[in-house]
């Protein structure tokens, strides 16, 4: 029960945090918030594991693998796009750091 508390507080709270702060227009602020979300990702792998090890019956191996995979799967894109999208943001406010500073 405490790891399901703690992995779903801690995704909604990153998710909360995200929201909340993506008008902040800092790429340490969308950097740190979106470590965050990820982070809470992979807390619903662990979650996912244990429920699976903990409940689940040992006749279906099969559907346990290909759900974890499948989570693995997702999770693990969501984190590659999440990590393409903090390089891209934190380029581009950079730029105009740079922009801002020469005029």
């Amino acid at each position: 029960i405490a790891l399901a508390t703690y992995t779903f507080l801690t995704f909604f709270l990153s998710i909360y945090n995200f929201i909340k702060y993506r008008k902040v227009n800092s790429p340490v602020y969308f950097a740190s918030k979106a470590i965050n979300l990820v982070t809470g990702c992979v807390s619903m792998i662990t979650l996912t594991t244990t429920m699976l090890t903990t409940f689940g019956e040992e006749d279906i191996m099969e559907f346990k693998k290909y759900l974890l995979l499948g989570v693995g799967i997702v999770v693990s894109l969501f984190i590659l796009a999440t990590s393409i999208q903090i390089i891209v943001f934190t380029k581009l406010n950079i730029n105009k750091e740079n922009i801002k500073y020469i005029n």
